[in-house]
């Protein structure tokens, strides 16, 4: 019976790969299954033995960890730096787009509480 190894819902691509890679270096063969046309479907990778599942599920933990402490040492060496962008940066970089941004969120916001507001009027 197959068995889920790691689903691949908002998971970057190059970590996909990563994972991908790392199975075919190990031997371990897989497959996958794709979120489908409309995104509601299990995108994940699958085996169909157990005892490959065990290895691969061990050998995706040890690389979720490798990559965390590597993601977490560049983000600290991008503040130490001040390299890494802010919220204010991206706001600097496109202006019109974030400020139309807000002003969506807010009339969707005021559309959503008006009907509530109305109640005593």
């Amino acid at each position: 019976m197959a068995e889920l190894i790691f689903k691949l819902h908002q998971v970057p691509d190059d970590e996909a790969n990563d994972i991908r890679d790392l199975l075919t270096e190990h031997g371990i063969p897989f497959y996958e299954t794709s979120a489908g046309t409309w995104g509601i479907s299990l995108a994940a990778i699958w085996v169909h033995e157990k005892d490959h599942a065990q290895v691969g599920k061990q050998l995706i933990a040890d690389y979720q960890r490798e990559r965390y402490a590597r993601v977490l040492q560049q983000r600290a060496t991008e503040t130490a730096q001040q390299t890494h962008s802010s919220w204010l940066d991206h706001w600097r970089q496109r202006p019109i787009k974030i400020s139309a941004y807000i002003a969506l969120i807010g009339i969707i916001t005021y559309f959503s509480i008006r009907p509530f507001l109305m109640i005593g009027v």
